[in-house]
């Protein structure tokens, strides 16, 4: 390999960590780092984000894009979650934080986060986090 090729692959793989960073700032305008930050304050002893954990919650690495109550590793959603028929998107993400037996009534999800921007920045980081 020569040493273009491999100065080639290197900004290939810069420009796609660079797109997935903007993708996941342009969720809803959050940013992730402060995002993460209240997901652990606020979100950890009942969900991870680590690959293959789970907990008293669904796991939420790459719940942006995944139907609500179909993670099959999570076995102990209510009806109400399984029967909601929504797709998380920031959007959906962010509504259901801001009240989520509102949105969801029946749900267990005991958390709401109140302030808009805090919302903003938990979706962004969940938005910044693949499969």
């Amino acid at each position: 390999m020569t040493m273009r090729m491999v100065l080639g692959i290197a900004a290939a793989a810069a420009l796609a960590g660079a797109a997935g960073a903007a993708q996941a700032q342009g969720a809803l305008g959050g940013d992730p780092a402060k995002g993460l930050a209240t997901f652990k304050q606020q979100c950890t002893a009942c969900h991870s984000a680590d690959p293959g954990v789970e907990g008293a919650a669904p796991n939420l690495r790459g719940v942006v894009g995944r139907k609500a109550g179909s993670d099959p590793k999570f076995t102990a959603y209510t009806p109400a979650i399984k029967a909601a028929r929504i797709t998380w998107t920031p959007a959906t993400l962010d509504a259901f934080l801001s009240g989520p037996a509102r949105m969801i009534p029946g749900t267990a999800m005991p958390i709401t986060l109140p302030d808009p921007k805090m919302r903003r920045d938990v979706v962004a980081y969940l938005a910044s986090l693949k499969r």
